[in-house]
């Protein structure tokens, strides 16, 4: 169950698209992209980027952050680029 489901949620979050059947989706939040995801998926996710060779950025994203985005175009660059919000 889980190599079929990482796989498809992995093909999903790093295309940033969302399909009716997979129930996640990326929401912006005054222009910062957010995954909704459940904690079932996001420990898929970082299982991935553990995996992976390469570094990855995983934000938890909280509204002073978002506030300060809007203000800072380097922090918001950085979010925009991150590979989980």
């Amino acid at each position: 169950m889980f190599s079929k489901n990482k796989l498809r949620f992995k093909n999903l979050l790093f295309n940033r698209v969302s399909t009716p059947s997979s129930k996640i989706s990326i929401i912006k939040i005054l222009g910062i992209p957010a995954a909704q995801v459940t904690m079932e998926q996001t420990m898929l996710c970082i299982e991935e980027f553990v995996n992976s060779e390469k570094s990855h950025l995983i934000v938890t994203l909280g509204t002073e952050m978002v506030m300060a985005a809007r203000k800072k175009y380097d922090l918001q660059q950085m979010l925009k680029k991150a590979s989980l919000i």
